[in-house]
């Protein structure tokens, strides 16, 4: 948006001076000087470019970026206590006897090998724009060059994330209406949880819903879709929610809006066409919850973080512009932190 000697890249606000006027209309030349100023526009637009603002940031606060050094191997030990172990004596202590040594157990853990992988970007605009210093139309440019990084990445996420409920059971709560929401598919996700293998330390703390299902629980204070929530702050977060930040859910959990699920959406459509997960009878739609108390299984190894250049060769096509890329991998290492529901 650009107004009153003012634009905003991303949500970051840049004094649009007539320094930074002369600098955007010097890029519009094709000499060394002019190549020198479209360096310095993209040092100026680096500052803001990472932060998207068409499509936000869905897996904020789940996986963990982890920088690799040059040359290091993306390997990530798994949890040595595996669902197995929850079997039986193999997870218990010994009575120490009076004669002989306390029995040994040997512990061996697995490793996954997370594979990284590039995606880029380009956009560009023509030199017009830049000799007129329309800093508003680049501002837009980058802001879609942006995002166009982000749904490359929230899709690669979610599709992780979604592979791994998959590999358990869906959730549901049978009592209630088809397509709606209820505070009984809360409580049963928070159970199943801990009713995996190896799940004793594990909990409901985020779930993931689509608008629809948004809405039904801001209908519960009316007493439909499961009756009333008595609890004030509950209430309370629900009046006060866009529905773009998540609040405070029930029973300790956060609700989180995400437009990709739902009925003939994006993620609901890979679940089912892709995974091969059938929406439970009776059922419409998927929800997901996560346990994010433990950081030890979303993991984002990054190899080479985001580079962005500018494109100093689209001079004869009359053009200005910038490209870049990343190189990284997402993995879940233990899908007991993912569930899917079904509602």
């Amino acid at each position: 948006m650009f107004n009153k000697g003012k634009v905003e890249i991303n949500g970051q606000e840049f004094k649009i001076d007539q320094k930074a006027r002369e600098l955007l209309r010097a890029t519009a030349g094709n000499d060394e000087v002019s190549k020198e100023h479209q360096k310095a526009l993209c040092q100026v637009l680096k500052q803001a470019w990472r932060q998207g603002v068409l499509e936000p940031d869905t897996l904020e606060g789940i996986f963990d970026p982890i920088q690799l050094e040059a040359g290091t191997d993306a390997k990530f030990p798994l949890d040595i206590y595996t669902p197995s172990d929850s079997e039986g004596d193999s997870r218990k202590a010994f009575v120490v006897p009076k004669e002989g040594a306390i029995p040994n157990r040997n512990i061996d853990s697995g490793e996954l090998h997370v594979i990284t992988y590039k995606i880029g970007n380009a956009i560009s605009w023509g030199l017009d724009y830049a000799r007129d210093a329309r800093w508003d139309v680049i501002a837009r440019a980058i802001e879609i060059y942006t995002n166009g990084f982000t749904q490359k990445i929230n899709d690669d996420g979610w599709h992780a994330l979604l592979a791994a409920g998959a590999s358990n059971s869906v959730v549901v709560d049978s009592a209630a209406t088809s397509g709606v929401y209820s505070k009984r598919l809360t409580t049963n996700l928070q159970t199943a949880i801990k009713r995996l293998a190896g799940g004793r330390n594990s909990k409901v703390t985020d779930i993931y819903l689509s608008p629809e299902a948004i809405a039904d629980i801001r209908n519960f204070d009316t007493g439909s879709s499961g009756g009333q929530i008595v609890t004030d702050p509950t209430l309370q977060s629900l009046m006060d929610s866009d529905g773009f930040a998540p609040f405070m859910g029930m029973f300790g959990t956060r609700f989180h809006e995400l437009q990709e699920l739902g009925v003939g959406q994006e993620y609901q459509d890979y679940l089912v066409s892709t995974l091969g997960v059938s929406v439970p009878a009776s059922k419409e739609e998927f929800c997901v919850a996560l346990d994010l108390s433990n950081r030890d299984s979303f993991v984002m190894p990054v190899r080479e973080d985001m580079q962005m250049f500018s494109a100093d060769d689209l001079h004869r096509e009359m053009k200005g512009g910038v490209y870049g890329w990343a190189e990284f991998g997402l993995a879940v290492l233990d899908s007991r932190r993912t569930l899917l529901g079904a509602l």
